[in-house]
């Protein structure tokens, strides 16, 4: 089963990485150069977030929690 639109942004996606000859690095910095145009235009560009992982509660975290059950 074809997607249309699937298939035009992995079209895109291709042309894109051909262009800096599929090295990461280029389009990374190709990547930065646009955000950076788009931030003097005025535009707001947000980041990916990574999640915190979580940190273990301590002892006296962990006793509290018990005593409220």
């Amino acid at each position: 089963m074809n997607d249309q639109i699937i298939d035009e942004i992995r079209s895109y996606r291709e042309k894109y990485a051909r262009k800096f000859n599929f090295d990461l690095d280029r389009i990374f910095a190709d990547l930065k150069k646009k955000e950076d145009e788009l931030r003097k235009q005025g535009f707001s560009v947000v980041g990916h977030q990574t999640s915190q992982p979580k940190k273990k509660p301590t002892k006296a975290q962990k006793r509290r929690s018990d005593k409220s059950i």
